[in-house]
């Protein structure tokens, strides 16, 4: 009993739940996560089941390597043999082991969003597009379509069922309006159908492929899915609320004889519809197993009583759409902790500008009176809106670390990088090359280098031809002679890492620059927390170059520069890095980003919009 003694009665009444479904209902702040840790424990040590007889599921790594963590100190040495993980790592691990069955390679490749956009692109004109291609900008819908096989996967729709939807819509169109809206459809379906078979012909996977091949698998292979359900006599969800509707067909099918499912969720919390969500899966979890126990905890350890009332009284805005609501349960928050002095405070300012200074002021003010700056939290509805406050933080600073940067291209050692791959690959390209020039790894003069390009313009020239001259012994402009070495140096590194491109690939010829041109030594010394960031951000950097060494055949230097101009082109963004320190600073991030987490003071800001 020594598994339960610490818990509340709600929470060990779901712990020592024996066999057949069950839904707990989890507040914030509830604790779910030492239930859904504490259950596993429980089936293991009172020998209800094996460890390796448990699978538990989950929405990140993070959380997964967490409740593995949870599960082991409760009981030592068994959590490595439970599977405890995402649903896409579940899914990719039995596509690994059943490749064959399922038409692809064991060694097949997962495509990110990226990746899966210019793929997507580099196969356009192989797929079936006419209405989705216009002639002027042919890749105009690309975004469009993929979110739309996106969802059609999410929601267990195979091309096939599509393609009969879209032909029953032509036959039933009345007029044209009709009749269009049914070729569109028809259009659609014919691409998901080609674009999932050029996958499967190069061995690639998308991410929605990982759950929705499984269960495809699992129709397709009775014998297969039978051993998966012999496999797993217990299985755990958490973030029930967020699971997709194929999710939840994977989970059906797993459970489908013994039916020992616990999922743990709270509707009041779903705010993952945009990635595809299905609200109706908690919601429905009760007609789908109508023995289902149902357990609701309450009790919150997180905030104080004032906060969760106001809380309450928002979220019955969504009624009649919530458990409470169709089941007539009791969801209202208690706090097991007690705060002294008003909880929530409103600000109201005339200009975002005003309330961002203010907002600064009174951070400052919460850390004289002794709070430390990472128990102060903002949070903002998009990473797009913590511009203004960050601004104000620098003017007055506010230490603070934002989990939402985004432009890794536009970092100044990446910025380097490029630069340096466009001048080696077009010598047309007089912008790049300049900005090389006047980089940290050259410091040619501004002046002088600015009279070079002048020089070069005006003649209609390309910054590359005039380099070269100079490198000749022959300046068409009068120039320093130190800016004159530079130049040659600069012509003759070019000339080298030409020659060292023929027979090496993106990555070595990247990387042999780094090293010859001392820029990847100069960072390193001194070893500084700024230093250390922007070595990480070249190792994003080289992970997109690993990425793109892993989907083409020719991974050449120049092929790589036409792969950036197509990443640009599909909006790749990538986030940069971030040091990982203990420093002390105000914690920025989206509502989105904060769920789950804990701070002393919270700030949600621009709640006009």
């Amino acid at each position: 009993m020594a598994l339960v003694e610490n818990l509340n009665p709600a929470q060990r009444r779901a712990v020592l739940h024996g066999g057949g479904p069950l839904l707990i209902i989890a507040g914030a702040g509830t604790g779910k996560t030492k239930v859904i840790t504490h259950r596993i424990a429980r089936l293991i040590a009172s020998k209800a089941a094996r460890p390796n007889e448990i699978l538990a599921v989950t929405f990140t790594e993070k959380a997964a390597n967490e409740m593995e963590a949870r599960v082991d100190v409760l009981v030592p040495y068994t959590s490595s043999f439970a599977e405890i993980s995402t649903f896409n790592s579940f899914g990719e691990r039995v596509l690994r082991d059943y490749a064959l069955d399922v038409g692809y390679p064991p060694d097949f490749r997962l495509l990110d969003d990226v990746e899966q956009a210019i793929f997507f692109h580099e196969n356009l004109f192989r797929l079936s597009l006419d209405y989705y291609r216009p002639l002027g900008q042919p890749t105009r819908h690309i975004q469009e379509l993929l979110a739309a096989i996106r969802k059609l996967k999410q929601e267990d729709v195979r091309p096939e069922d599509y393609a009969r939807y879209a032909e029953g819509l032509g036959k039933r169109a009345s007029n044209e309006s009709e009749k269009e809206t049914a070729r569109k459809h028809l259009e659609v379906a014919r691409v998901f159908a080609e674009y999932q078979t050029l996958l499967r012909t190069q061995g690639l996977i998308d991410f929605e492929d990982q759950v929705a091949l499984v269960v495809d698998l699992f129709r397709r292979r009775p014998a297969v899915l039978e051993e998966f359900r012999r496999r797993y006599r217990y299985i755990l969800v958490d973030e029930f609320q967020d699971t997709n509707f194929i999710q939840f067909e994977l989970l059906k099918m797993l459970a489908a004889g013994h039916r020992n499912l616990t999922v743990v969720g709270d509707d009041d919390q779903s705010i993952f519809r945009f990635r595809g969500a299905s609200l109706s899966n908690i919601l429905g979890f009760k007609e789908f197993y109508p023995e289902a126990r149902r357990i609701v905890l309450t009790r919150n350890y997180r905030s104080t009583q004032p906060i969760l009332d106001a809380s309450y009284r928002l979220i019955q805005h969504n009624n009649p759409n919530r458990l409470e609501f169709k089941y007539r349960v009791d969801k209202r928050l208690k706090a097991a902790v007690r705060g002294s002095g008003k909880s929530i405070h409103m600000l109201q300012f005339d200009t975002l500008a005003h309330e961002a200074d203010a907002l600064a002021d009174r951070v400052l003010e919460i850390h004289e009176q002794g709070s430390a700056w990472r128990d102060i939290a903002i949070l903002v509805r998009r990473n797009a809106d913590a511009d203004t406050y960050l601004r104000s933080f620098n003017m007055k600073q506010v230490p603070f670390r934002f989990s939402g940067s985004r432009g890794l291209y536009q970092q100044e050692e990446v910025k380097v990088l490029v630069a340096f791959i466009r001048a080696l690959t077009d010598f047309d390209n007089s912008r790049d090359l300049f900005y090389l020039a006047l980089s940290d790894v050259y410091k040619a003069g501004p002046y002088d280098m600015t009279r070079i390009a002048g020089y070069a313009e005006k003649k209609n020239l390309s910054l590359h031809g005039v380099f070269k001259t100079i490198a000749e012994g022959t300046s068409p402009v009068e120039i320093a002679g130190e800016t004159s070495e530079t130049v040659k140096r600069i012509f003759a590194d070019i000339l080298a890492f030409v020659d060292l491109a023929r027979a090496n690939n993106a990555g070595a010829v990247v990387y042999a620059f780094l090293e010859k041109s001392g820029y990847l030594k100069a960072l390193v010394s001194p070893m500084t927390l700024e230093s250390e960031v922007r070595i990480k951000n070249i190792r994003l950097f080289f992970d997109k170059i690993k990425g793109f060494s892993d989907l083409v055949d020719n991974d050449s230097i120049r092929s790589f520069a036409r792969y950036l101009d197509l990443l640009r082109e599909v909006g790749d963004n990538p986030a940069t890095s971030e040091a990982e320190l203990d420093e002390d600073a105000v914690n920025v991030l989206t509502v989105h980003k904060a769920k789950g987490l804990e701070f002393g003071t919270v700030f949600l800001v621009g709640l006009i919009e």
